[in-house]
């Protein structure tokens, strides 16, 4: 499990605070789907360089949040001078994990959002987000993968290289499963083939405090508790 923090505004950065890549078994579940050559968008004369918040350079698919394995709220972009950053973390075997203040980068639109990443027990992953909202929001939360997937009610599978993943999601308000397309927008997006977007979304009604758990479950492993703790209580767990 690999997370990341950081901003937009950093040279050569994309929109992806918060974003993660997952792998168990061999297989990786949860992907980034990489930097477009540049040679490609500039002799189609796109304006790559501009990084400010409107600019075309978060028209690129590769660039931009809907197409990394972070949130998107209200379908809206990143900020570019929000910044992320890692504000605690535990190497403990029973509970390894990182805790991230994304407030900044969605500062338009909630009055606090922070993500926690754990592994736990070495046996499956648990991603959390909590956000406090100011007026209503719908909360996208989305995984890159190259799995084929199978929607549940409050789940998803994930089948690759014979090896089964499964996601697992709850939320402090109804949650709906859904996939999206990596395919093209623009004609300058390059290609993503074998890959889709695997999430949900969440309504947050204004000036509320929500949360949305995932726990991401390799075949043969069972969670130790369903009922996971906040993020506060993270530095003093053991296991969930």
């Amino acid at each position: 499990m690999g997370v990341k923090a950081g901003s937009p505004s950093v040279n050569h950065a994309h929109m992806d605070a918060g974003s993660f890549v997952m792998e168990s078994d061999g297989v990786r579940w949860g992907i980034d789907l990489g930097a477009q050559d540049y040679e490609s968008l500039e002799s189609k004369k796109v304006d790559l360089w501009n990084g400010k918040q409107n600019s075309q350079r978060w028209q690129i698919l590769r660039y931009n949040n809907y197409n990394h394995s972070t949130l998107t709220i209200d379908n809206a972009l990143q900020r570019v001078k929000g910044s992320a950053s890692i504000i605690s973390s535990s190497a403990k075997p029973a509970f390894q994990n990182a805790i991230i203040d994304l407030s900044s980068i969605y500062a338009d639109k909630v009055a606090k959002a922070t993500r926690g990443v754990a592994i736990v027990a070495k046996k499956y992953v648990v991603v959390r987000d909590e956000l406090e909202s100011l007026d209503s929001v719908n909360v996208r939360w989305s995984m890159v993968t190259s799995a084929a997937v199978t929607l549940g009610r409050n789940s998803a599978t994930l089948i690759k290289d014979g090896k089964v993943l499964l996601l697992q999601a709850s939320g402090s308000f109804p949650i709906e499963m859904k996939t999206w397309s990596t395919a093209p927008k623009m004609d300058f997006d390059a290609a993503n083939p074998g890959t889709c977007v695997v999430g949900l979304e969440m309504k947050i009604p204004a000036h509320a405090k929500g949360f949305i758990n995932v726990a991401l479950i390799p075949q043969g492993n069972t969670p130790i508790n369903q009922q996971t703790k906040t993020l506060a209580q993270w530095p003093e767990t053991n296991l969930i």
